[in-house]
């Protein structure tokens, strides 16, 4: 019996089998949901938990599609709506963008400190060159009196060394003297060597004679020799004199002979005071190095007061009193940060395809998202010269005109900027829309006491609302609230009109 029996099933096709077996399941199912008793059910839970199931029992069953029937009979809601209109719009673009100061400016200090004081905190306003921290400059006012008594011997060195140079130069003044001097005597020495040489001679003609005895020529020749040593002592001395001094000297010293006396001269104390010349640039060249070494010590303790560099506000405080900075900053963390609010800038990016699009001077819509109440109007005063190459967008800066108080940088806005003609279009609000992608989505549709559910294309954004390219006409009315409880079909009435 049972091998007939498995023969008859073998014989039976596989899909076949599978819809035998679950029409079995579900048959077992409603009886033993319907037919065993709870008791029955709690001691076999293994039998429980295959075959019972609380939606097949009949009077579950019989209970929801009563009660469907009733609601189906019941559902109804006052409905509001808006009528279709064309409106005049501009094409437009919209970005997520981020308000920002059109000046930011990180504080570091030039010179490492202690912070010794600080002037200001944060949300006060500052004005350009205002005082903000200062740090300890003891140690460079130190430097600065040891400065500037160095300074003051170095100046002394140079007053000394200009005053050898001018005694030089005098001393010069008195050697050319000194050589026409020596010039003078040694033309007397030559006129008297001369006068004596021919009297000499004349002597010795009537000596020949025998006029002139021998002890008076004796006499005369001994006074000739002294006018001659006379002669060549006062030649001597005026050659030793003007060693230094001439023609020969100017050319060795590379100048050309001057066809003038003074030039000739100023010639001749400028090459015999070389050295003290030299003397006074090396001591004025250490004088000048000194007040460098001044001036930077002085820079030094002046920038160890940091300044508000614009007018703006004190946006952060990163360091406190008493903590040590770091010349140019430490880690690149600024010492506090000053914001201008007078100008505000609405920040977005815009992808590559796009940016032929926008100009400067383009007008713009501003809304922040914390605020919707609250529009702002702009113009673009900046646009990126550079694609970033892995994002591929350019960044463009709208200026906000008008009253800003509400807003305040790092807020998170809408931009929205014209990029077309004037034309006549469809716009509905976008909390109105069930959304099947980004170019589709069912808005409901107010006929005859009916809510239709109607399929509608998307266009552009155009703030909170958005363009209907297709599935609306002028003169529609469309349900505005409430979209959560409609259904396509169920009756409605107008609340609004």
């Amino acid at each position: 019996m049972i091998k007939k029996i498995y023969e008859f099933i073998s014989k039976i096709p596989y899909l076949s089998k599978l819809t035998f077996s679950a029409l079995i399941y579900v048959a077992i199912t409603i009886l033993y949901s319907n037919l065993s008793w709870e008791s029955f059910r709690n001691k076999v839970p293994l039998l429980t938990n295959i075959f019972y199931n609380e939606r097949f029992k009949l009077g579950q069953i019989a209970e929801a599609f009563s009660n469907k029937e009733v609601a189906k009979d019941e559902e109804f809601y006052n409905v509001q709506v808006t009528k279709i209109e064309l409106q005049n719009i501009t094409p437009s673009l919209n970005f997520s963008a981020i308000i920002e100061p059109e000046e930011k400016v990180e504080i570091f200090s030039k010179v490492s400190g202690r912070i010794e004081l600080i002037f200001v905190k944060e949300g006060d306003k500052v004005s350009k060159n205002q005082k903000l921290i200062k740090l300890d400059s003891l140690t460079f006012e130190l430097d600065l009196q040891k400065q500037k008594a160095s300074s003051e011997s170095l100046l002394a060195q140079v007053n000394l060394a200009k005053e050898k140079l001018a005694n030089s130069k005098r001393n010069f003044e008195v050697r050319f003297n000194e050589i026409e001097k020596r010039e003078l005597s040694l033309i007397k020495a030559k006129e008297e060597y001369d006068r004596y040489s021919i009297f000499y001679k004349k002597k010795q003609d009537l000596f020949d004679k025998g006029i002139t005895p021998l002890e008076e020529l004796e006499n005369i020749k001994l006074e000739l020799s002294n006018k001659e040593k006379n002669y060549i002592v006062a030649e001597n001395e005026l050659n030793n004199s003007t060693i230094g001094l001439r023609d020969e000297d100017i050319k060795n010293s590379g100048y050309k002979i001057p066809k003038n006396e003074k030039d000739r001269k100023q010639i001749l104390i400028d090459i015999n005071t070389k050295l003290e010349k030299s003397e006074v640039e090396l001591s004025k060249k250490n004088y000048e190095a000194a007040l460098v070494g001044l001036k930077s010590i002085e820079m030094l303790i002046k920038e160890s007061t940091l300044i508000s560099p614009i007018d703006g506000t004190i946006s952060k405080i990163f360091k406190y009193r008493g903590e040590l900075i770091n010349a140019g900053g430490s880690g690149n963390q600024s010492i506090m940060t000053i914001i201008s609010l007078d100008k505000l800038l609405a920040s977005f990016f815009v992808n590559e395809s796009e940016i032929s699009k926008f100009k400067i001077g383009q007008k713009s819509i501003i809304k922040i998202d914390s605020n919707q109440d609250e529009i702002y109007e702009g113009k673009i005063i900046r646009i990126s010269p550079t694609v970033d190459d892995k994002t591929h967008s350019s960044e463009i800066k709208v200026e906000i005109s008008g009253s800003k108080k509400s807003l305040k940088p790092g807020m998170f806005a809408r931009a929205s900027v014209e990029v077309g003609k004037n034309e006549k279009a469809i716009l509905i609000p976008n909390n109105i829309i069930l959304p099947i992608d980004e170019k589709e989505g069912y808005v409901y549709l107010y006929k005859s006491g009916k809510a239709y559910k109607t399929k509608v294309l998307l266009g552009e954004s155009y703030l909170d609302n958005i363009k209907i390219i297709d599935g609306l006409v002028e003169g529609d009315y469309v349900i505005t609230n409430p979209i959560n409880k409609m259904r396509d079909g169920i009756s409605v009435a107008i609340e609004n009109k």
